[in-house]
């Protein structure tokens, strides 16, 4: 489990690589090609979210949860991607 300011994904920085969140209405929130561990959560509201990330040269994306809480801090899956 991670908790932290931005959400965090080790060894990302390394890899070409698009990153969506979606509300659970299936909404996109937040979008980034080449994501760098910069996302705060913006100004979305409280909540679980559920993310799909697609990585080059992986033949499946690596998907899963990350939730916000009221102090605008993350709590989710610690995703440490093998790139």
């Amino acid at each position: 489990m991670a908790i932290d300011n931005v959400w965090f994904i080790d060894g990302i920085t390394y890899a070409n690589n698009t990153l969506r969140v979606y509300n659970r209405w299936g909404q996109v929130v937040y979008e980034a090609r080449n994501y760098r561990n910069t996302w705060n959560g913006g100004d979305v509201p409280d909540g679980t979210y559920y993310y799909e990330l697609i990585v080059e040269r992986k033949s499946k994306p690596y998907t899963g949860h990350v939730t916000i809480l009221r102090n605008g801090r993350f709590v989710g899956e610690y995703l440490t991607a093998e790139l």
